[in-house]
C-alpha cells in the first residue's frame, strides 16, 4: 500500500532519475560481408546471441549494402562496434573484422577454427537451457594480456569496450549469468574466445536433498521411512559441489538463480560452455574504419622510412580528399544559389506577365467603356434628327394643305364669278 502522511498519499517512486546510463552501454552490429557458407550464417547467429541484449539480433544484410549504409544507421541507434565476418571466394579462409564506429580502429582476424553452439551442446551429457541467459549482458574476462605487445593491448581494450562496464555498487548478482573469456596464447599469438554459462550449486547439502530441492517431491508410497530417500549411511557422502576446487566456493552476497542459492549461503560456481568457440590469429590493424594507416601487419614488416613514406602518402591522400570535399561543397552551394536565382527570375517573369495581363484587361475595359458612350451619343443624335424630320414633315403638309385649299377656293370662287358674269 502507498504510505500516507496527513491523510494524503505520498508517491515514493515518482520522478526518480534512471540509474543506468544507456548512452554509455556499447552496442554492436554482427553481420556478414559478401557471399558465405551456411556455417558462417550459423556463426553469425551464435555471435549475436553472445552479444545479446545489446546487439541487433534481427539485422538483415543485403548484397547491395555498403559499409556507408551500416555507418549511417549506426549513428542514430548508438551502435559503437561492428563485428564483420567474411569468407574468401574459395571458401578456404574465414576472416573477422572488429571495428570501432565511426572512426576506427579496425582489427583483422583470421579464424583458424570455430565451433558452433549446437555442436558444443551436442557433446555435453546434460546440456542446459540457454534461453533465459540472454536477458542480461555477459561479463568479459581477459586472460594473459599482461606484458604483451602493443597490438595485443589494443585487442584487449577493443574486446573490453565491446561489453558494458561493471559497476560494483549497483550490479545485481542475478544478472551475472554468462561470461565471455578471451585468452591470449603468447607462444603462438593465437586469441581464443569462449562463451560460458555461470551456474551456482549450494554447498553442504546432501545429494538426495539437493535432488529434492531441485525437482518435484518424490514418490514416498513405497518407502517405510523418509530416511530411505537418502540411502543407507545418509551422512556419508558429499555433494558434487563439494568435490570442486575450494577456490570456486563463494558466499553469495545476494540471491542467485537456482534453488538453494540464497543470500549469505555458500555455493560452488560452475561454468558450462554454451558456444561459440573461436580460435583466431591477428593479421592486421588499421587506424580508420576499414581504411587508413596500417598500424600492424603480421605478414609484412616495414622500415621506419617506409612507414614515414606511407604516412606521407596517406596525408596527401587525405588532403586531396579534403580539397575535393571542399570543392564539392562549394559546387553544391553555387548550384543552390543558381537554382535560387533561376527560381527568383522565373517568379519575376511570372509576376511581370501577370501585371501585363492585368494592365491589358484594364485597357480593354476602358476602350469598351468609351465605345459604349460614343454609341449612346450617336443614338441620341439619331433620335433628335428623326424627331426634327418628323416635325418638318408635319409642318410642310399643313402648309401645302392650306395653300392648296386657299388656291382651290379662290379658283373656284373665280370660276363661280366668271360663270356669273357669263350668265
Amino acid at each position: 500500500a502507498m504510505p500516507r502522511r496527513g491523510g494524503k498519499r505520498i508517491k515514493r517512486r515518482t520522478h526518480q532519475a534512471v540509474q543506468d546510463d544507456e548512452e554509455q552501454v556499447p552496442r554492436s552490429f554482427v553481420f556478414r560481408r559478401n557471399k558465405t557458407d551456411l556455417s558462417i550464417v550459423g556463426l553469425v547467429t551464435d555471435l549475436r546471441n553472445m552479444m545479446k541484449p545489446n546487439t541487433a539480433d534481427k539485422l538483415v544484410e543485403r548484397k547491395t549494402n555498403r559499409m556507408r549504409d551500416f555507418v549511417d544507421v549506426a549513428g542514430p541507434l548508438g551502435v559503437t562496434h561492428f563485428m564483420m565476418l567474411s569468407q574468401t571466394t574459395t571458401g578456404a579462409n574465414v576472416n573477422m573484422r572488429l571495428a570501432r564506429v565511426p572512426r576506427g580502429p579496425t582489427l583483422y582476424f583470421k579464424i583458424k577454427s570455430y565451433t558452433l553452439s549446437k555442436h558444443v551442446q551436442a557433446l555435453q551429457k546434460r546440456p542446459i537451457d540457454v534461453a533465459p541467459l540472454f536477458h542480461s549482458a555477459p561479463l568479459i574476462v581477459l586472460n594473459n594480456f599482461v606484458d604483451c605487445d602493443k597490438h595485443f593491448k589494443l585487442v584487449s581494450v577493443t574486446f573490453q569496450n565491446m561489453f558494458p562496464p561493471i559497476n560494483v555498487e549497483r550490479i545485481r548478482l542475478s544478472e551475472c549469468r554468462r561470461v565471455v573469456l578471451v585468452h591470449l596464447d603468447k607462444e603462438t599469438g593465437c586469441v581464443e574466445l569462449r562463451h560460458f554459462a555461470i551456474r551456482a550449486a549450494p554447498l553442504g547439502v546432501h545429494k538426495a536433498v539437493k535432488k529434492i530441492t531441485k525437482t518435484r517431491i518424490p514418490d514416498l508410497s513405497k518407502l517405510d521411512d523418509i530416511s530411505e530417500i537418502f540411502g543407507v549411511g545418509a551422512g556419508g557422502f558429499a555433494s558434487d559441489s563439494e568435490l570442486d576446487d575450494d577456490e570456486a566456493h563463494v558466499t553469495l552476497p545476494q540471491n542467485y538463480a537456482g534453488r538453494g542459492n540464497t543470500r549469505a549461503s555458500q555455493s560452488a560456481i560452475r561454468l558450462t560452455e554454451i558456444g561459440p568457440r573461436l580460435s583466431m590469429e591477428l593479421t592486421k590493424i588499421q587506424k580508420g574504419l576499414c581504411e587508413g594507416e596500417v598500424l600492424f601487419n603480421a605478414h609484412v614488416s616495414k622500415t621506419p622510412e617506409e612507414v614515414a613514406a606511407q604516412r606521407a602518402a596517406l596525408a596527401e591522400k587525405e588532403a586531396l580528399r579534403k580539397k575535393r570535399r571542399e570543392e564539392q561543397e562549394r559546387n553544391v552551394e553555387r548550384k543552390k544559389e543558381e537554382k535560387a536565382a533561376k527560381k527568383a527570375a522565373k517568379l519575376e517573369r511570372k509576376r511581370a506577365r501577370l501585371e501585363e495581363a492585368a494592365n491589358a484587361a484594364e485597357a480593354e475595359e476602358g476602350d469598351s467603356g468609351d465605345a459604349g458612350s460614343e454609341s449612346d451619343a450617336d443614338g441620341d443624335m439619331g433620335e433628335d434628327m428623326g424627331g426634327g424630320a418628323r416635325a418638318s414633315a408635319g409642318a410642310g403638309g399643313s402648309d401645302s394643305g392650306s395653300d392648296s385649299e386657299g388656291a382651290g377656293g379662290s379658283d373656284s370662287g373665280g370660276s363661280r364669278a366668271a360663270g356669273g358674269k357669263g350668265g
